[in-house]
């Protein structure tokens, strides 16, 4: 794993520079995961264009695991890996159970079933080539709630989602996915279970029921109880 820095006078010199009122977003710390080391080459120099303070460059999957774990900001994560592979969809999982909430998949050319694949897995976007052909047979994507439940079913998404996921679109109609343990607790939430019952149920603390709603509210966008049982019951998640 190679780490590759920047000089931090120029990331505050560009923060200095923005409009007075404008939310600055720093890139401190990118996760940048590619095969091909040229081509982690030219997204590290754009990267560090934008102003990235630090950017983690690793080849495969397995590195991307350690490096994703280990101490400091997670501000971004950039994958130029294959939506099919087996491993993906858990990498995604594990990203996010790490805090790195800002996912970017990176293909060269990519079909609409590639990149319905990489959202339902749970990146925050995706980036083809201009030319990149975006037909292909999977209609659905223009309803999220459609497409969600159709992946949400056992035949078409096996082998792609890690076992016991859903996904949910979150209030921007990004698929957002829902271990099975969120699942369980909204299931709860949906038959009008407070915090206290559900930890009982579950065998959990409060505090921890509290944190998982938590979790699953910034992952769908919202802090309502009440709206993210809507979220789930409407792509099929929970019933």
């Amino acid at each position: 794993m190679t780490g590759v820095g920047v000089d931090h006078r120029s990331a505050a010199a560009g923060a200095q520079s923005a409009p007075a009122g404008a939310e600055t977003f720093v890139l401190r710390r990118v996760l940048l995961v590619h095969p091909d080391p040229t081509q982690r080459a030219l997204v590290t120099a754009q990267l560090r264009e934008f102003g990235a303070v630090t950017v983690l460059e690793v080849g495969d999957l397995a590195e991307a695991r350690t490096a994703a774990r280990s101490p400091g900001a997670r501000d971004l994560a950039v994958l130029g890996c294959d939506p099919g592979d087996p491993e993906f969809s858990s990498l995604l999982a594990e990203l996010d159970d790490q805090g790195w909430y800002r996912v970017v998949v990176v293909m060269p050319q990519a079909g609409t079933r590639q990149i319905v694949s990489a959202l339902l897995a749970g990146a925050t976007g995706v980036l083809t080539a201009p030319g990149g052909s975006l037909a292909g047979p999977a209609t659905a994507a223009d309803d999220p709630n459609a497409a969600v439940r159709a992946w949400n079913a056992d035949e078409p998404a096996a082998g792609v989602r890690p076992p016991g996921v859903r996904y949910v679109p979150d209030l921007r109609g990004m698929p957002r996915a829902l271990t099975h343990r969120e699942q369980e607790i909204l299931q709860l939430a949906a038959n009008g279970h407070p915090n206290r019952e559900i930890a009982e149920e579950l065998g959990l603390s409060p505090l921890t029921i509290k944190s998982h709603l938590g979790r699953i509210g910034r992952k769908l966008g919202s802090g309502d109880r009440a709206q993210l049982v809507l979220l789930a019951l409407r792509a099929g998640a929970i019933s």
